[in-house]
């Protein structure tokens, strides 16, 4: 999802979002994309998946 679209269901601007989200998580919201998708990706590896070239 991306960060317009979260603000826009929770009611709050996209700084304020990005603020509330870094205040309470430490990262933006775009590095925990980031995270979110090495992890799917890490565990897709280590479940046999072959690596996409």
């Amino acid at each position: 999802m991306r960060v317009d679209g979260l603000a826009d269901e929770v009611g709050w601007s996209r700084k304020r979002l990005w603020s509330r989200f870094r205040s309470q998580l430490g990262i933006t919201p775009k590095r925990a994309a980031r995270l979110v998708r090495f992890d799917h990706a890490a565990h897709l590896l280590a479940a046999g998946h072959a690596a996409s070239a």
